[in-house]
């Protein structure tokens, strides 16, 4: 398998020698150089980025830098020194670790690795069992007075990763070395912060608190609608009207107005709970809120999740004014940027480094929903020719 892929290094300026050229091979990869850039620094050492393309076997990690040596990159007659890059284009040292969540819907469960791809570590907080004060069957509340409604508390998960890091911690999981934490969940659901949630809660988390206790107040309805939900046939039909029809929606969206997608449940909230809706600062997908969590900021909605909104324009990969309109006034202040689903959305918030021992340069990859996560995974291990 071929891949383009960026390869940080540094090797001694007396080695002299051009840029183009300066990899000769990846740890048995061979490469090729596209471009490249190159800075002189203090104490004689060359350092910069190159875009290479490398023909290997093995895992993704291996073709975007990981050697099976060390990461070492050579070039002739310089020293050979240690770099390791990530595929997302951040450098890691040997022994780090990478923990990914899958918050699904009836639990949340973590998997560690080493830069090997080595499982390390695994973690699950059910919710009907560890979290049964919520009085969820299945992760989930079914309103017994309106038909084909399903919701989940949004409390919950916010609990669910209090207990997710305290269980880690007492079985004495080095949160030190993690160097990347990313994720996916369950597809749908919405989450609707309060209006001054983000400046005066998630920016200000006390690391002596817990999640649960501080964010109390943080949703304009603690209720979150999620892909179970069927109550929303109307909502769908007036959004399908404005568009043009199913087959409208479809050519816009990518597929038609369904009960279980976000914009219809949004557009249910704005009709039957106005003053919810008004007090709504920012609505996230279930996996950008739980990445909001750890960056302790509003995370964008990345692509392929927000391919299941009916909001989104699937050939331009933006928010579709027309298909806003057709959902509810001034939506897009409230649904905030996209994200490329591979982004970096930032470092994670110094209150995991305080409470965890977390590496303060620990990097919160993009989360995406679990159907995308799920395709997307097998062909990292076992790229299509």
């Amino acid at each position: 398998m071929q891949v383009m892929a960026q390869v940080g290094y540094q090797y001694p300026a007396a080695a002299g020698g051009r840029v183009p050229g300066v990899l000769e091979a990846v740890d048995g990869c061979s490469s090729s150089t596209a471009s490249s850039s190159l800075q002189l620094h203090g104490g004689g050492m060359r350092s910069g980025a190159m875009s290479v393309k490398l023909r290997c076997c093995g895992s993704l990690f291996l073709e975007c830098g990981r050697g099976r040596n060390g990461g070492r990159v050579r070039r002739r007659g310089a020293a050979v020194v240690p770099v390791i890059v990530g595929c997302s284009g951040f450098e890691f040292p040997p022994d780090a670790l990478f923990l990914g969540f899958d918050s699904s819907t009836q639990s949340l469960k973590v998997t560690a690795i080493d830069s090997e791809l080595r499982l390390v570590k695994t973690a699950k907080v059910n919710y009907d069992a560890d979290l049964k004060h919520y009085g969820t069957k299945d992760g989930v509340h079914r309103d017994p007075h309106v038909k084909g409604r399903y919701t989940a508390p949004a409390l919950m998960w916010v609990e669910a990763l209090d207990m997710m890091l305290t269980k880690l911690a007492e079985d004495g999981f080095p949160f030190h070395k993690v160097y990347a934490i990313s994720g996916s969940a369950q597809q749908h659901g919405s989450v609707f912060w309060a209006q001054g949630a983000r400046d005066s809660l998630l920016k200000n988390l006390d690391p002596s608190k817990s999640l649960l206790s501080q964010l109390q107040n943080a949703f304009a309805t603690k209720e979150s609608p999620m892909w179970m939900d069927s109550t929303t046939s109307a909502q769908c039909h007036a959004i399908e009207e404005a568009l043009g029809g199913a087959a409208g929606v479809t050519a816009l969206t990518g597929s038609r107005s369904l009960e279980r997608y976000t914009g219809p449940q949004i557009r249910r909230i704005y009709e039957t709970q106005e003053d919810v809706y008004h007090a709504t600062e920012r609505v996230s997908l279930i996996s950008s809120f739980m990445a909001s969590l750890l960056l302790g900021d509003y995370a964008a909605i990345d692509h392929s999740d927000a391919a299941g909104m009916t909001l989104m324009d699937l050939h331009h990969r933006n928010w579709s004014p027309d298909a806003l309109n057709a959902t509810a006034p001034g939506l897009l202040d409230k649904l905030g940027p996209l994200a490329l689903p591979h982004s970096i959305a930032g470092k994670l918030h110094p209150y995991y480094v305080e409470r965890y021992n977390f590496s303060p340069n620990c990097q919160i990859v993009t989360w995406s929903g679990d159907n995308p996560c799920s395709l997307a995974g097998p062909f990292h291990s076992y790229p299509p020719s």
